[in-house]
C-alpha cells in the first residue's frame, strides 16, 4: 500500500497467490493467510491519505527524519530500559479487556490500561520525544484497524470462533503496532458504537 499524485491518493498492490506458494504452507492456510493481508491493506488505503498528512506535519514541526512508517515507536524506542516492557503489559491488558464478557470488568481494564499507555507517555514522550506520543497513536489506529479487519474475516471464516481468528491473525506478534493495534480495536468495537464513521474521517480520530 503506498501513496501516489503527490500524497493525495492510496493504491494497494499484492502478489498473485502462485507467488506466495511454497511446499510447506497448505493450500487453505495459505488462502487464509492471503485473504487477511488483503483485507488488512485495504483498510489501509482508506486512512494512508490522512494519516500520512498529519505524520509529515509532525515531522516538520519537530524535526523528524521523513519518511515515517508505522513501526517507528519500535525502532527507536526498543532499546529503551523499560520501554518493551510496558508495552507489552498494556498490549496484555487490552486484550484482557477486549475479550472480557462483563461490560463492568471490561470497563475497568480498558481504564487501567489507558493508564498504563499515559504512565508511559508521560513517562518517556517528553521534550524533544512529545510527538511520538501522537504518532504511536497514528500508527495504532492505521495497523489496528486493518488488523480487526482481518480478524473479522478470520473469524466469519472460522464460523464464528474467536480463538481461532485470534491465532491466525496473531500468528505474527513481532511488530507493536499490529498487535497492540488489534487489541485497541477490538476493544473499542465492543464499546464504541459506530466507531468507524470516526476513525474514517478526513482528521481520524
Amino acid at each position: 500500500t503506498s501513496l501516489y499524485r503527490n500524497g493525495r491518493g492510496a493504491f494497494f498492490v499484492m502478489a498473485m497467490p502462485s507467488v506466495w506458494q511454497t511446499k510447506d504452507v497448505s493450500a487453505p492456510t495459505r488462502a487464509e493467510y492471503l485473504q487477511g493481508v488483503f483485507s488488512h491493506e485495504m483498510t489501509h488505503t482508506r486512512l494512508l491519505v490522512d494519516i500520512n498528512r498529519r505524520v509529515r506535519d509532525l515531522a516538520r514541526k519537530n524535526d523528524l527524519v521523513y519518511p515515517i512508517n508505522d513501526d517507528v515507536i519500535q525502532a527507536e524506542f526498543r532499546r529503551t530500559p523499560g520501554f518493551e516492557a510496558a508495552v507489552n503489559r498494556e498490549r496484555d491488558q487490552f486484550y484482557r479487556a477486549a475479550l472480557e464478557t462483563d461490560p463492568g470488568k471490561r470497563r475497568d481494564f480498558a481504564a487501567r490500561a489507558l493508564a498504563m499507555v499515559r504512565e508511559r507517555h508521560a513517562r518517556y514522550f517528553t521534550g524533544p520525544t512529545a510527538a511520538y506520543a501522537e504518532l504511536e497513536s497514528l500508527f495504532l489506529t492505521m495497523e489496528g484497524v486493518g488488523q480487526w479487519a482481518a480478524y473479522r474475516l478470520a473469524r466469519m471464516n472460522a464460523g464464528g470462533n474467536d480463538a481461532e481468528a485470534l491465532r491466525l491473525v496473531r500468528d505474527n506478534k513481532r511488530y507493536w503496532s499490529q498487535d497492540q493495534g488489534l487489541a485497541l480495536f477490538l476493544l473499542v468495537d465492543a464499546l464504541v458504537p459506530n466507531w468507524q464513521a470516526r476513525v474514517f474521517a478526513p482528521a481520524p480520530a
